[in-house]
This record gives structure tokens, C-alpha cells and sequence, in this order.
């Protein structure tokens, strides 16, 4: 991610709702319907996008339920437990997922989400690493 990791800097996901998400090849992809928080110089939440998605590419990326680019750890009744990608994506789309917090690491070029499926289904931590690219495209 060398010349697009600014590009997470300048969007604000705190807030947000995932609608949807689809794997496809060597990318990852979450469809935000009421659109993003798109951030002034000094991190504050200015305006919000339109409907939009955001494309993460991955350097090498191997469909399989537990890929080495993605840790997911659910959170539910004092417990905690890890689950695929696929299965993450699975209830995505069929609950969406309001995010809580996000952190951006640029030791591993990683990207840190946490959030919510909705009621009754716990928190949820998304660890994505080695991402090549960063793109928010409007719908």
C-alpha cells in the first residue's frame, strides 16, 4: 500500500454500515450504502459520501475459509472465537455490520475493524493484513 495508504487517513468509518461484501479474486470488497465520513487534515468528520464501496487488494490472496490475510475473533458472552472469512462475509450480508472503531497499521499494512452484526450477535474484530491497495469508488 505505498502510494494509496493515505487514502484510509481521509475516511472516517466510525459510524458506518457495511450493507454488503464480496470476495472476488485477490480483492475484498464492502458495499456502504449510507456512504462514509470523509475527514479534514485534522481527523474530524466533515461530510459524509454517497452511497459508495471500498476495494482491498491483497498481495496474495487464496480463497479458503481461513486465509492468512484475515483473523476474525467474535466476542459474545465472555467468550471469544475465531471464524473464516467466508462465514464473516456470509453474515455481512445477511445482517450488515455497523463498525465501531477502526485502526490502520502501517508496520503490516493492516486494518483493524471492529463492530457489530446487529442485536444478539456479539462484537466483532477484523484484523485484515498485507493489503496491496486501498480504494473508495463511488456507486
Amino acid at each position: 500500500m505505498v502510494n494509496e495508504k493515505i487514502k484510509v487517513f481521509d475516511y472516517g468509518l466510525h459510524d458506518c454500515r457495511i450493507s454488503s461484501a464480496i470476495i472476488d479474486e485477490n480483492c475484498l470488497w464492502f458495499k456502504f450504502d449510507s456512504g462514509l465520513y470523509i475527514l479534514n487534515i485534522f481527523g474530524k468528520e466533515q461530510e459524509k459520501t454517497k452511497a459508495c464501496s471500498i476495494k482491498i487488494d491483497f498481495e496474495d490472496f487464496v480463497r479458503s475459509p481461513f486465509v492468512s490475510c484475515f483473523e476474525i475473533r467474535k466476542f459474545y458472552r465472555r467468550k471469544v472465537s475465531e471464524i473464516g472469512i467466508n462465514r464473516f462475509v456470509k453474515l455481512v450480508n445477511n445482517f450488515g455490520f455497523v463498525i465501531d472503531n477502526h485502526f490502520y497499521s502501517e508496520f503490516n499494512n493492516g486494518l483493524l475493524i471492529r463492530g457489530f452484526l446487529g442485536k444478539g450477535y456479539g462484537a466483532y474484530e477484523m484484523l485484515i493484513s498485507d493489503i496491496k491497495s486501498f480504494q473508495v469508488i463511488d456507486l
